[in-house]
Parts: structure tokens; C-alpha cells; sequence
């Protein structure tokens, strides 16, 4: 990734999670146990339109959430290096 693409990036994502935390449609957020709290939360991606893929921080390492078409927020991996293992990538260095 070129150096000017990450400034980009992280300021994309600064600034979808400051628009998250201050979301009021609690439609938004699930309900429990899959639900999240957007003030202890990062939004790292999305897939596809309303599907966004989030940082769960609410436990001490965060863990990674997906929201579903019928608005439940499941856990996918418990961290991200878990992700990224179940994903085929070397993590190890």
C-alpha cells in the first residue's frame, strides 16, 4: 500500500467510527448476545452495503464482529490475529 493510502485510510476509518459512536437508531446495535455498543466499538469494514465488520472492545482483546442482514452482530474471530490465522496468513513475525 503506497504511504499516502494509509493516512487515507485510517482517516476513513477515523471518521466512520465517529459517525458510529454517535449513531441513536438502536436498530443499529442487536440485541443480546449479539449485539455491540458503538462507543466500545471500531468499524474496520464492511461487506457489502449495512454490513459492516466491526472491533469489538468490550472484552480486553478486541474481537471481531460482522452485522447480518437481520441485524444481529456475531462474532467471527476473537481477535484479530485469530481472523487473519483463519484466514491462510502468516502471523507468526
Amino acid at each position: 500500500m503506497a504511504g499516502l493510502e494509509v493516512p487515507l485510510l485510517v482517516g476513513q476509518i477515523a471518521a466512520s467510527t465517529t459517525e458510529w459512536r454517535g449513531e441513536e437508531d438502536s436498530d443499529w446495535f442487536g440485541s443480546a448476545p449479539h449485539d455491540i455498543d458503538p462507543k466500545r466499538s471500531v468499524l474496520i469494514g464492511e461487506l457489502g452495503y449495512d454490513r459492516p465488520i466491526a472491533l469489538d472492545y468490550r472484552v480486553e482483546e478486541p474481537c471481531v464482529r460482522f452485522m447480518t442482514v437481520d441485524a444481529r452482530w456475531v462474532k467471527v474471530a476473537d481477535s484479530i490475529g485469530a481472523l487473519l490465522q483463519f484466514l491462510g496468513m502468516d502471523v507468526s513475525s
